[in-house]
């Protein structure tokens, strides 16, 4: 467990400056094979087909048109001798990223201001939240890192930004976006919760160039406690979860948050006890601090990054969420007491072990980032051995794109699902 030492608080913003004005994810990422040059065409034609889907008309065509895009990529880049767009994670995401052509949507108005902006939700009605982003914003000096801050009860969403984050290293780094939550506080952990904050998320994505891999969500007093629900329910989206001035924690399972860290100040026995339970399932990344805010969290936040791959982690699924962690889909349940699953996986011997209670099947989704799909890929279920050689298929890679499931710094290409006989003291073997 670490707690943050006063004495090393350095000027407010500034390491969170530095790190945002690194070189843009699509230009730096070491593993990439192929430049943006290079990936100019068949993203744009990954744009065209987003276009189509939102006109409701021509999706087929644009996407034969990525496929053969595509295929000319594979065929005359020298830099893909031996191998396939689909065999680089980075140069996938990269290509998601640029497809985003997050120039052409350089907002006209806003920059340097809190301003306020409405999602439509269909048959819902509307998401409301406020945004803030730096008074220099320009697509090309992206991605920036995304932080969505909860307000606390009662408290207005332009309000919250303008009276807490107010450090001037931090505004001119960074977007910073506040949902406004349901009237009833009683529903901010639960699915109209989770709603507004996914909502505002995949909106702002859409608009401003966002570093995919530094989106941190939190909030103050009861929105903090909400947000470390929400993460829970999400693990795989966030960088990390703050809960400022609150005791939060409390029910959530420590287990989902493996890969997540979590900064809870002002906290009590609440507090105290998730901390506890986190160091007995062996995290390590749970920091409490007795006081604190803007400045704490800033630092805390400077040196964070998604992990969209881990090797070895577990999910507690919920009723209705989560269903999902990382690279693992499973069955929506109405019962969850006393389910749980681990997942581990051996790169060099391309090995999966699924370990679970209370289950009966589980999806995986892969990519050459997780396991070499060059190589034939085992899966242990519950000590039942699957072997697969799997096909990089550009199928399963669209139809994840279109269902939101990869994003510029997680993507999949493989997906198959398993069984999982039952095992002693399993749940369902029992009954």
């Amino acid at each position: 467990m670490q707690h943050l030492n006063p004495l090393r608080i350095a000027t407010v913003g500034l390491a969170l400056a530095v790190a945002a004005t690194a070189a843009p994810f699509v230009s730096s990422a070491a593993d990439r094979l192929l430049t943006d040059n290079d990936l100019k065409k068949v993203s744009g034609k990954v744009a065209d087909w987003y276009e189509a889907i939102a006109e409701g008309k021509g999706k087929m065509d644009a996407e034969a048109d990525i496929r053969e895009e595509l295929a000319k990529l594979n065929e005359k880049n020298r830099k893909l001798k031996d191998t396939t767009l689909l065999a680089s994670p980075e140069d996938l995401g990269a290509m998601i990223y640029l497809s985003n052509k997050y120039d052409r949507k350089q907002p006209k108005r806003g920059a340097g201001k809190v301003m306020d902006r409405t999602v439509d939700n269909g048959a819902r009605g509307t998401v409301e939240y406020a945004i803030w982003s730096p008074s220099k914003y320009k697509a090309k000096s992206g991605p920036y890192p995304l932080i969505i801050s909860l307000p606390q009860e009662g408290e207005n969403p332009q309000a919250h930004i303008t009276n807490n984050w107010v450090d001037g290293g931090l505004r001119e780094s960074a977007i910073i976006a506040s949902p406004k939550m349901p009237g009833d506080s009683g529903k901010w952990s639960e699915v109209e919760g989770l709603t507004a904050v996914m909502l505002t998320l995949r909106n702002v994505t859409e608009i401003y160039a966002v570093d995919f891999d530094r989106v941190f969500l939190g909030g103050r007093q009861l929105g903090g406690e909400a947000a470390l629900a929400i993460a829970n329910m999400f693990p795989s989206r966030f960088a990390g979860a703050f809960c400022w001035a609150a005791d939060g924690g409390e029910g959530i399972p420590v287990e989902n948050l493996k890969h997540l860290p979590v900064f809870i100040s002002g906290g009590g026995s609440k507090a105290t006890d998730f901390e506890a339970r986190a160091k007995e399932a062996g995290l390590e990344h749970v920091t409490l601090a007795t006081s604190g805010g803007e400045t704490e969290i800033i630092e805390w936040m400077a040196d964070l990054k998604r992990n969209s791959y881990p090797s070895a982690f577990s999910l507690v699924p919920g009723a209705p969420f989560p269903t999902n962690a990382y690279w693992l889909q499973v069955p929506r349940l109405s019962d969850v007491e006393g389910v749980r699953l681990d997942v581990e996986v051996n790169r060099e011997e391309n090995t999966i072990t699924l370990t679970g209670v209370g289950l009966t099947e589980a999806t995986l989704y892969l990519s050459d980032a997780i396991v070499d799909l060059d190589r034939p890929v085992v899966v242990i279920a519950n000590g039942k051995r699957y072997e697969d050689q799997f096909e990089r298929s550009f199928r399963v890679f669209l139809d994840m794109l279109y269902a939101g499931k990869v994003d510029p710094g997680r993507v999949f290409v493989a997906s198959k699902q398993y069984f999982l006989p039952s095992v002693s003291g399993d749940t369902e073997s029992d009954g």
